[in-house]
């Protein structure tokens, strides 16, 4: 989403004034990278049905058994890492004293901040609620365990946590893992902690040492659950070399330009997107399937990072979808508590004693649905909005004494 050039010798050469508003205002959607978004929530929502559909466990299971719709997870982090990278290298290259780049640093983790803790302490805070006061019928699972969960997503530790569950089986995580999906938000904090470190440290050498550490970890086998697949930054580091490539040569070069001239080439972005729920799949065809995952993620941001419709046209599809990834981030956090109300809600409009089937799946997919819409865009309204411009005016604040001329 960083429309200006990366200069290699930006470190060495930078100008004194820092572009105070890079980061935080001025540049418009990439509804291509929405609609990935988009993509990689329907995903995850679709790898966790089983706690809507109940009765569905054979055919959900199946569908899980050969398509890895785990793989929406990486596709946020290749994504996550495109959209962050540029407009904070292209800062830090601004910097040439040491107070300009701890003020470039200090802006960067409070618009983090501002953008990721309400939400999800929000959430938090929410799903705890309601597992005191919505749940006769143990929809929403134990408190002590939810509650254990919600303390290590607070700590930044959700993933080192559900690692400890699912390798050493501890009474620990919840049986209804209503704050499962805090593991990645963990992981990503941290990734955004060390980042600009990263950069600073390596200086015009980051890229180098990105593509080392991608190398490093595709040709590692990290199989579904292991200690290192819980850690995996390769997406991440993929989608932030895209971003530093995007504007220069070799992006102009690779520009998929075929795709819109030809109304069958469209089909090679879906068949790209299908790759990346394929590649991973619990077939495990390869032990590197996760580093082969990172590049089938990667292979779809490059194109999806022209901003030209190169995904699924410019018609209303991707104004649709382009809204769902907007709100991608209260869906992410709040479809799987969703299901669970739902779950609740229509055992007590039919009695504790109702056997769920078939016949309530359209119910069911309804009540999840509106439940969900409506939750998160109440959220993106009234919750990420409103904090994230505030995150961006603490972060201009900080900034301003370094770029007196910025506007915002």
């Amino acid at each position: 989403m960083r429309a200006s050039n990366y200069d290699n010798n930006a470190m060495q050469s930078a100008p004194t004034e820092i572009n105070a508003v890079s980061q935080v205002s001025g540049h418009a959607k990439n509804l291509d990278i929405e609609v990935l978004r988009a993509v990689a929530v329907l995903a995850t929502m679709l790898s966790h049905s089983s706690y809507l559909f109940v009765w569905g466990q054979s055919a959900i299971g199946w569908l899980g058994g050969h398509v890895a719709l785990w793989a929406g997870v990486d596709l946020f982090f290749c994504i996550s890492g495109f959209v962050i990278a540029r407009g904070l290298v292209d800062q830090l290259a601004s910097a040439v004293s040491g107070e300009e780049r701890a003020r470039v640093v200090c802006a960067f983790w409070i618009r983090r901040v501002h953008r990721i803790f309400p939400t999800a302490f929000l959430w938090l805070c929410i799903g705890l609620a309601l597992t005191v006061l919505f749940n006769r019928y143990g929809a929403f699972g134990d408190l002590r365990t939810n509650a254990l969960d919600a303390v290590a997503s607070v700590a930044q530790m959700q993933d080192l946590h559900l690692y400890q569950c699912f390798g050493s089986g501890p009474n620990t995580c919840g049986t209804v893992p209503i704050f499962g999906p805090y593991w990645s938000l963990s992981l990503e904090e941290k990734f955004y902690l060390v980042l600009p470190l990263a950069i600073i440290f390596f200086g015009t050498r980051f890229k180098w040492f990105a593509a080392l550490l991608i190398v490093a970890q595709v040709l590692m086998p990290r199989m579904t659950h292991d200690f290192l697949w819980w850690f995996r930054t390769d997406a991440f580091l993929l989608g932030a070399l895209i971003a530093l490539e995007r504007g220069g040569i070799v992006h102009e070069l690779l520009e998929p330009k075929f795709i819109s001239r030809n109304f069958a080439a469209r089909a090679v972005p879906l068949l790209m997107i299908a790759m990346v729920f394929a590649v991973a799949s619990p077939l495990q065809v390869v032990p590197i399937f996760t580093g082969l995952l990172a590049i089938a993620c990667a292979a779809v941001v490059w194109v999806a990072s022209y901003g030209k419709g190169y995904i699924v046209g410019t018609g209303p599809l991707r104004t649709a979808l382009a809204w769902v990834g907007s709100r991608s981030f209260a869906i992410y956090l709040v479809h799987v508590p969703a299901y669970c109300f739902t779950h609740e809600l229509w055992a007590r409009i039919e009695g504790g004693n109702v056997t769920f089937g078939g016949n309530y799946t359209v119910r069911f997919l309804l009540t999840a649905v509106v439940l969900i819409v409506a939750a998160a865009e109440l959220n993106y309204r009234f919750v990420e909005t409103p904090l994230r411009r505030r995150g961006a005016e603490l972060s201009r604040k900080i900034l301003r004494p370094l770029a007196p001329s910025a506007s915002a």
